[in-house]
């Protein structure tokens, strides 16, 4: 979509059309939904950087402290993801990882993950050499954890699902190859100047 060439206003406007963005226009039309929102991304794109770059994981909470914030909201994260996927119909396995240690140093290491699982609820298994390999041929190891919980999914689709859903509101608008230039804030307003397509606006 093309910004207009004379000033637009809106309530909201988010830099980033990747998860995050997604998921703030989301919620904020979801409370608001009379106000205006603009999301811009310099790219052709929804989900082109880090939101649509990574592994897929969803993790567990394995490599926090049990009890920490980031370990409650990782479980938490975990839950919601697989929720959100169930009921939109984005695909996701919850296939679960292997943590594998290859030498007495990494075996030290791995009884500390073990407990960290154990205490975060995750209900992990210890795997011998042997039972690694029975189940990934293609990996050696002396030991192993293996974490049912975590799964993969694509983080792009969920993205573009949720910017989906702010389509259901009038005053919703996403500018692609819209890259920010300038940000001017003043007591009453905050102004952006953009270029898209070669064009100032």
């Amino acid at each position: 979509m093309s910004l207009p060439n004379k000033i637009a206003h809106a309530d909201l406007i988010i830099v980033g059309a990747g998860i995050i963005g997604a998921a703030v226009a989301r919620d904020y039309l979801r409370r608001f939904p009379d106000k205006r929102v603009f999301v811009l991304d310099k790219e052709a794109e929804s989900a082109s950087h880090q939101s649509g770059r990574n592994s897929g994981v969803i993790h567990a909470g394995v490599y926090y402290p049990p009890g920490s914030l980031k370990s409650r909201f990782c479980r938490e994260g975990l839950d919601e993801t697989l929720r959100y996927c169930r009921e939109h119909n984005i695909a996701f396995e919850q296939c679960g990882k292997i943590i594998v240690a290859c030498d007495d140093q990494e075996v030290g290491r791995l009884d500390r993950l073990y407990h960290n699982c154990i205490e975060n609820d995750l209900q992990p298994q210890r795997w011998s050499g042997k039972k690694i390999t029975q189940q990934e041929p293609a990996i050696k190891g002396q030991e192993g954890v293996f974490v049912r919980h975590s799964g993969i999914t694509d983080y792009r689709a969920i993205t573009r699902h949720m910017l989906s859903c702010c389509d259901n509101y009038s005053e919703f608008s996403l500018f692609t190859g819209t890259e920010v230039e300038h940000i001017d804030e003043s007591a009453d307003a905050v102004t952006l100047e953009v270029k898209q397509n070669g064009s100032h606006r």
